[in-house]
């Protein structure tokens, strides 16, 4: 007898690797490279400050600059006088340009900013200009000072280089006046101006006289019949500043 062996077909087992069947992480190198395939491939743009906010991002500024300097020239000791009748309208209103430069302040913010923060940024700036605004408007009702000025009296020194001025305000609801005296260049285009003596209802000046070309000498009026009170200041060349300022808040 002949006997054909028979093959057992046994299957092969097919080991592999677990891990290799995960699928890869992409590296930050091939994040960037598809994020940038497929932003050029949509032909979209991130979103940015159009031309038109940064126009009114750099004009806004301009104005502030330019605010800053009219009021840091009123605010010091001596300062210029472009104008005597505009300066006597900036030393009346210098709370409201400030209220001015502050909002001007808000819109370069406004131009500069993104998303949520171009919002409440400039409206933080835009609530603080409204608060000044209506306390210097308060101030310039009830207790400012140039309002309602008049001058009282003025000389002018023997080598007409120098004028002294004394003005008398009362405004709003005030019952007391204000007096402020400056002293103010003759000759320049743009005079310096510097003040030597401010007071509230008292005590009051009267008289001015200059004993030499930089040395004046004030008069007030005495209270009660008293004898009248006198001041003497001495301005200096170069700096335009006094060597004493008299005030009486």
């Amino acid at each position: 007898m002949h006997f054909t062996p028979i093959r057992a077909k046994c299957p092969v087992a097919m080991t592999e690797n677990p891990k290799s069947q995960e699928p890869s992480k992409p590296t930050p190198q091939a994040k960037s490279a598809a994020g940038t395939t497929a932003a050029e491939s949509d032909g979209k743009k991130k979103p940015g400050r159009s031309t038109f906010a940064w126009f009114v991002a750099g004009f806004a500024l301009s104005g502030v600059i330019a605010l800053g300097l009219v009021l840091w020239n009123a605010w010091s000791e001596p300062h210029y006088i472009l104008s005597p009748r505009l300066d006597t309208i900036i030393q009346e209103f210098d709370g409201h340009l400030l209220a001015l430069a502050v909002l001007a302040l808000g819109f370069v913010f406004a131009g500069i900013l993104r998303r949520r923060w171009a919002w409440i940024v400039p409206g933080g700036f835009a609530i603080a200009s409204m608060v000044i605004a209506f306390a210097s408007t308060l101030l310039l009702g009830f207790g400012g000072e140039l309002t309602c000025a008049k001058r009282q009296f003025e000389a002018t020194s023997p080598d007409r280089r120098l004028l002294v001025i004394a003005v008398r305000g009362n405004c709003g609801g005030m019952s007391t006046f204000t007096y402020t005296v400056v002293v103010r260049e003759l000759g320049p285009s743009f005079p310096r101006q510097t003040t030597i003596f401010k007071s509230t209802a008292k005590p009051i000046p009267v008289e001015a006289s200059f004993s030499t070309a930089r040395t004046l000498t004030l008069l007030t009026a005495g209270e009660n019949e008293k004898p009248p009170v006198r001041f003497t200041v001495t301005i200096e060349r170069k700096t335009f500043r006094p060597d004493k300022v008299w005030r009486f808040d």
